[in-house]
């Protein structure tokens, strides 16, 4: 198989093993190479540390960005999130979207009334029908499994783009080397959400064939800038405008995802 065609690669057995130069050529090609730990979560993710033309100019302007900048560009991204959440329990005729729009419409700059946290209450137990975040289910590990990879892919592209992953917008965890990727992932949850929605884990735990499903995540549909693309085409896309946010200082140039749905690229189906 040409590398080229490969987007994550997902080590889930303790039992396979890589020689460095093969570890090298993946990393080369910007390759997100994700390892499990025992109960089969992603736990550690390998991402190419090889200097990008203009990864100083990249960082320098990271550091240099404004709080009033950085403030704009979470409440932008909270905006989508939000919007988003309200799409998926309309796209399953679920009530509520109105007032999930509404709350979007309300998030001011940086979020500082937290309008993320009293939307994720109002839309999850609606969503997955009386489920909570903090639950201890099967249905919370496909999403934090499904997130995993979905933020492994956005990681690929902020490195690929020269920018700082663990300088973030909003996430500030100095233990985190990918704060921005966090930052980023916000409005695609609710596209991942859909997707465990419309195909939850067979068992009451994840099996081989659910993790093989939410693999392929990287090639789910959602709209963006007019445009259908793959989650991972759309992440490409996501990353390059907010390096045009960094040139230019101007929050509105982020272009973010919204839900169209849970269709799969034809070459996977």
């Amino acid at each position: 198989m040409p590398l080229d065609d490969i987007v994550v690669l997902l080590l889930e057995s303790p039992d396979v093993v890589f020689s460095s130069a093969c570890l090298s050529k993946l990393a080369d090609r910007g390759i997100a190479v994700i390892t499990c730990d025992n109960k089969f979560m992603p736990c550690a993710y390998l991402s190419s540390n090889l200097p990008h033309s203009r990864q100083t100019k990249m960082a320098q302007k990271q550091f240099g960005m404004s709080q009033p900048l950085k403030k704009r560009i979470w409440q932008r991204i909270i905006q989508a999130k939000i919007d988003n959440q309200a799409d998926c329990l309309a796209f399953y005729e679920i009530d509520g979207s109105d007032q999930l729009h509404q709350y979007a419409s309300q998030v001011n700059s940086g979020d500082t009334s937290n309008r993320e946290s009293l939307a994720a209450r109002y839309y999850f137990p609606r969503l997955f029908l009386g489920h909570s975040r903090s639950d201890e289910n099967v249905i919370n590990d496909a999403l934090n499994y499904s997130y995993s990879i979905v933020r492994s892919i956005i990681s690929r592209s902020i490195v690929a783009h020269g920018l700082y992953p663990p300088l973030g917008i909003h996430h500030k965890n100095e233990f985190n080397n990918y704060n921005l990727s966090d930052d980023l992932i916000e409005p695609f949850r609710p596209i991942i959400d859909l997707f465990v929605r419309t195909y939850p884990p067979r068992l009451e735990y994840l099996s081989t064939e659910d993790r093989h499903a939410y693999v392929n995540l990287a090639h789910l549909i959602c709209w963006i800038d007019d445009k259908h693309m793959s989650i991972s085409s759309a992440a490409e896309l996501m990353t390059s405008s907010f390096v045009e946010v960094l040139n230019t200082n101007d929050f509105r140039k982020l272009t973010l995802p919204s839900v169209d749905g849970v269709t799969l690229k034809e070459s996977i189906k």
